[in-house]
């Protein structure tokens, strides 16, 4: 006896298809396919018109940025904070008129001065002693960096400080490095630290 073929299920007309879309959702759906037309249509007419002619205020701007960028040294964010236009907006301008930009290093030199953002000017405090960036000074560091008050004595004395040497300050505010509030005394150690003077406070005249 032959298999007979499966009958087909009789789908009941009551039960709608699950894929079978509500009112709202179709009208949601063609809304945006309406919008997403619109948006390709006005694409096309961009591509074939070309692009639209700037004002001359337009202009204007991309010629002060390209002149501040390149003629003043200001960066991207100095030029957006005093045109006050957004980050976006500027980029919008360099892209649209072809603004060549320094990178990301040439920038921070010349912004900075050839020194990173945490450039304080060569002047430093450490342990409350002011420093000043002086590579090339004799009592310098291995960072580079001289103690304020060892480099004006050592200027008024016309000399380096020697090993043996330190600088005292007579009020004990080691902060306050006027000439007339050092003293330059012999180095005796951790009891004694200030020794005798070498140096006269008055005449700078050398005692020892």
């Amino acid at each position: 006896m032959r298999n007979a073929s499966p009958t087909p299920k009789k789908i009941s007309k009551n039960k709608k298809d699950k894929h079978e879309l509500l009112p709202e959702s179709r009208a949601r759906l063609s809304k945006a396919m309406k919008h997403r037309w619109l948006v390709n249509r006005d694409a096309m007419i961009a591509a074939i018109r070309g692009p639209r002619p700037m004002s001359p205020s337009t202009k204007r701007v991309a010629r002060k940025i390209k002149r501040w960028h390149w003629e003043k040294n200001m960066s991207l964010r100095q030029i957006a904070r005093k045109l006050d236009i957004t980050y976006a907006s500027l980029q919008w301008y360099l892209r649209r008129f072809d603004i060549p930009r320094r990178d990301r290093v040439e920038s921070m030199n010349v912004v900075f001065n050839g020194h990173g953002p945490n450039w304080k000017g060569g002047r430093i405090s450490s342990r409350g002693y002011v420093q000043l960036k002086m590579p090339n000074h004799p009592n310098a560091d291995s960072r580079g960096y001289v103690y304020e008050h060892r480099y004006l004595m050592a200027k008024v004395i016309g000399r380096p400080i020697k090993v043996e040497e330190i600088v005292h300050h007579v009020n004990g505010d080691i902060e306050d490095n006027r000439i007339e509030n050092l003293e330059l005394r012999l180095r005796y150690g951790k009891e004694k630290p200030h020794g005798p003077l070498t140096i006269c406070p008055h005449c700078h005249h050398q005692l020892r």
